[in-house]
């Protein structure tokens, strides 16, 4: 069920006004309904496979203070990670597997095994519930609504930010009152997350990056292939901000605070800045739960280079069951390695008094070479083929292709006007110029009329073709 829907909307209206008229004992169990109802729109089979892995990771959970904790520890994160792996991976590996062998894959059930919605966001959140506890950095919930509301909280259900078990039990055990501060700022959030989807994504960007995309291979020129990157990069980036704008506001709606899961990614100059700015809750996850275990960066430099490139190879396929996405994961491992040998020799790349230090120049020549070098992986993740890739890759490279016509390619302007929105969004989130403290200064009418105005300029200017959001397919 997309947030902008009219159930979705309705049910969320609803929810609201039935919650904060409830006594705080009976909303947790009013969440768990509202939640179960929301996740119930993409089919009552997904639906229940979602709450019988709640209820086996919840009852297991219990086990993993006991003698045979680390039996159950290895079963229940076995489970998790093979029903994510079979919903995902299935057909591709038994495609590939074919493929290698020389063989076509006959027509079969695993042709048609359909992922069910958010399962590798909800997937994560349990795993990290069952490792917290087995590590002893969290006490095992006893309650069964609580960890169920955890989980399928339907605001990040879908496609986050991945929550965990102690930024969010703490909140269900009291759920006050929203304030009316948060209640406003929820729904600010919210309208924003709208307008970057209808507006700048759904009937801006992305009309254009189809159009390119959905070229024949080899037909679009090296200004086409460059602009088509950079386009795909803000409608991706813009298509899943907007979610969890929309996420974070409509859960602040109900007094609840989920974790912040971007801050102007594209502003960054390095590989390492980059990751703490994009799909935040998920780059911290795979830190924690796979990059650390592995050992991190505390043991020799060829073994710390092994585990950063295959956490991040690991992290791209996350993203999907496709060659293209273990490429692009790949991609930026190798970003991140080169990275940490350049700052030996450039120690202003890393945030600190050199970069302070550091003339704005080599600041702004070091920003839009990472941002050039973050578009290029986009290729591999939007490509519809490595063969499309490749073909894209190769005329962007051609010198004898660029010197051919350089004609101004179609979608330029929308490149630079995200840009310069994605600077919008930098002043707003810099607490030095304290946007937030002059926006409620203003008098409550005054306001009023510009979340009118607002809301009348997103109804004019939303496309009738509203897509489903990017990061649902993952």
């Amino acid at each position: 069920m997309l947030f902008f829907s009219y159930p979705c909307l309705i049910l969320s209206m609803l929810g609201f006004l039935a919650y904060i008229y409830l006594p705080s004992q009976r909303r947790l169990i009013f969440l768990f309904l509202l939640s179960l109802i929301f996740y119930s729109y993409t089919g009552w089979a997904n639906t229940l496979l979602l709450y019988v892995l709640i209820t086996i990771n919840y009852f297991g959970a219990f086990g993993l203070t006991g003698p045979y904790k680390r039996k159950i520890f290895l079963a229940l994160i076995s489970l998790n990670l093979l029903n994510l792996a079979f919903f995902k991976y299935t057909t591709f590996l038994l495609t590939t597997g074919a493929a290698l062998l020389g063989l076509k894959l006959p027509e079969g059930p695993w042709n048609n095994i359909m992922l069910p919605i958010g399962i590798s966001f909800y997937t994560f959140e349990l795993i990290s519930y069952i490792v917290d506890v087995y590590r002893g950095r969290l006490p095992v919930c006893r309650s069964f609504l609580m960890v169920a509301t955890f989980t399928t909280f339907f605001p990040h259900l879908i496609a986050g930010p991945i929550m965990r078990g102690h930024e969010l039990f703490p909140q269900l055990e009291t759920l006050p009152n929203p304030t009316p501060d948060q209640v406003r700022t929820g729904m600010m959030r919210f309208l924003l997350g709208i307008f970057k989807k209808l507006v700048w994504v759904d009937a801006s960007l992305g009309p254009r990056v189809d159009a390119y995309f959905n070229a024949s291979i080899g037909s679009l020129s090296p200004a086409e292939s460059l602009v088509a990157l950079f386009l795909f990069g803000f409608q991706i980036y813009l298509d899943f901000s907007a979610y969890c704008d929309m996420a974070v506001g409509l859960a602040l709606c109900f007094g609840i605070q989920l974790q912040e899961n971007f801050r102007t990614p594209y502003w960054s100059i390095s590989p390492m800045e980059f990751w703490q700015r994009w799909n935040i809750t998920l780059s911290r996850w795979i830190r924690d739960y796979l990059y650390i275990p592995l050992g991190g960066s505390q043991v020799s430099l060829g073994r710390s280079t092994f585990n950063l490139i295959l956490t991040m190879f690991l992290a791209g396929l996350w993203h999907g069951a496709s060659l293209n996405f273990g490429i692009w994961g790949l991609y930026h491992g190798v970003l991140l390695v080169l990275y940490h040998f350049l700052t030996h020799f450039f120690p202003w790349l890393r945030p600190g008094p050199a970069r302070i230090q550091k003339g704005w120049p080599g600041l702004v020549a070091a920003w839009f070479i990472f941002f050039l070098l973050v578009q290029l992986g986009w290729l591999f993740f939007r490509a519809q083929s490595t063969a499309q890739a490749m073909a894209m890759l190769t005329s962007m490279f051609s010198l004898s292709a660029w010197i051919e016509g350089v004609a101004r390619p179609k979608g330029l302007n929308l490149v630079f006007s995200s840009l310069a929105f994605h600077g919008l969004e930098a002043l707003a989130q810099n607490p030095r110029f304290r946007l937030a403290s002059h926006w409620k200064r203003l008098p409550a009418p005054l306001r009023g009329v510009l979340y009118a105005g607002f809301v009348l300029f997103i109804w004019v200017k939303a496309s009738g073709n509203s897509k489903s959001f990017i990061y649902f397919q993952f």
